[in-house]
């Protein structure tokens, strides 16, 4: 499961998470573990870790098996001209993220020498998104999107319970909507060669 917020609401939820959450849990993120280089935050399970290679890779080096992804959602321009100029950028931070891990992984020689420390990166980031202005279209930054490259804010204001598996809770309206920008026809099984799955480990608690 994968949880979007706002911005202010993904603070909020910074601030509070470590008081909040129950023993055995924990949110780690780029800020709290020097090991972890992703965007999100995550709220995990310290019970259940995993090494292998092919899992850290995968899970921007967070061993932990069992969790929950937190993603901000931010502004994006409502001008399609600018909202693809935010895009480029947005790929080129989420490259610049992945180069330790391509320093390693990547067969091209030019892919292997780029690299900038994650500290610079955000740095950088996080100054750049504050300047962003308040708009009417919001997406997760450094997470690919689709076009149009952004969702409408209201999306994730408009809100309605779900019941799942005997509880209740709150999602958008517009799911329909959301995830036929976001996966196309999400009702029909893509072919076999373009499903994906993460690795599987055995979990003991």
């Amino acid at each position: 499961m994968d949880i979007s917020m706002k911005r202010e609401d993904y603070k909020k939820f910074m601030k509070y998470s470590k008081e909040e959450l129950p023993e055995g849990f924990d949110v780690i993120n780029y800020r709290n573990d020097e090991s972890y280089w992703d965007i999100m935050s995550r709220v995990v399970n310290l019970k259940g870790i995993c090494i292998k290679h092919e899992h850290l890779e995968q899970n921007a080096n967070c061993p932990f098996s069992v969790g929950v992804d937190i993603f901000p959602l931010d502004y994006a321009p409502d001008s399609m001209f600018f909202r693809k100029i935010h895009m480029f950028y947005c790929f080129c931070i989420r490259k610049m993220l992945w180069s330790p891990v391509g320093m390693i992984v990547e067969d091209v020689l030019i892919k292997k020498l780029v690299y900038i420390s994650k500290n610079t990166i955000y740095k950088h980031y996080y100054k750049y998104i504050e300047n962003q202005k308040e708009s009417k279209t919001v997406r997760i930054n450094l997470f690919p999107t689709k076009k149009p490259y952004g969702f409408p804010i209201f999306y994730f204001t408009e809100l309605k319970e779900f019941e799942f598996e005997g509880n209740v809770f709150w999602g958008s309206k517009y799911y329909d909507e959301y995830l036929r920008i976001k996966y196309g026809d999400y009702m029909k099984m893509p072919p076999k060669e373009a499903q994906k799955i993460h690795p599987i480990s055995e979990i003991r608690f």
